[in-house]
């Protein structure tokens, strides 16, 4: 049942893609990519061993996704040129890797070149590395983040404290000096 594994990771990758970089992604497109994740999924589930064995619906998927490898290398050359965010180059390096193998893999299933080995599922591994390094990044600076707004509002504290302190200071002093006036001290 390899395909309950290869196959919904179409979907996954889609969410996990555009939890890290909304503006980056089209809806409509994610759509596809969960449908056909499901769809193939579905597939492998329910086909029977001889036909899966043959690998018929292995062929379908990797035709299919080679569309989608170029929509998300798209979408994040786009993501490097606009922002300068560190986590799309090693996203989009981790994702060549990844893409470079599978498409070793298409081509010694093609008999194009020669095939010796399974390539897809050493990068799968290894762009699943990439993502926890994407997420670690993106943690250290929601840290980094915090820590600063964190850090802002105990000067603002401080600075409101000092001008509170000013303020009942000279509020007490001008209620002390009339008082002096009029008592004769």
């Amino acid at each position: 049942y390899y395909g309950l594994f290869l196959y919904p990771t179409i979907s996954t990758f889609y969410l996990f893609f555009k939890n890290l970089f909304p503006d980056q992604v089209n809806s409509r497109i994610g759509f596809i990519f969960i449908f056909v994740g499901i769809i193939y999924a579905l597939l492998s589930t329910l086909m029977p061993l001889s036909l899966i064995y043959q690998q018929y619906l292995h062929y379908l998927f990797l035709i299919t996704v080679v569309p989608g490898l170029a929509y998300v290398v798209t979408c994040l050359i786009q993501g490097l040129k606009s922002s300068k965010r560190k986590e799309i180059l090693v996203l989009l390096a981790g994702f060549a890797v990844f893409s470079l193998m599978m498409i070793h893999d298409i081509l010694g299933n093609f008999s194009i070149i020669p095939f010796y080995f399974n390539w897809t599922s050493t990068g799968l591994s290894i762009f699943i590395l990439f993502q926890a390094l994407v997420i670690a990044i993106n943690n250290q600076q929601a840290h980094r983040d915090k820590y600063l707004a964190q850090k802002k509002a105990a000067e603002n504290l401080q600075m409101s404290d000092k001008l509170k302190d000013a303020f009942l200071a000279n509020t007490s002093h001008e209620l002390r000096t009339p008082l002096h006036g009029i008592t004769g001290l």
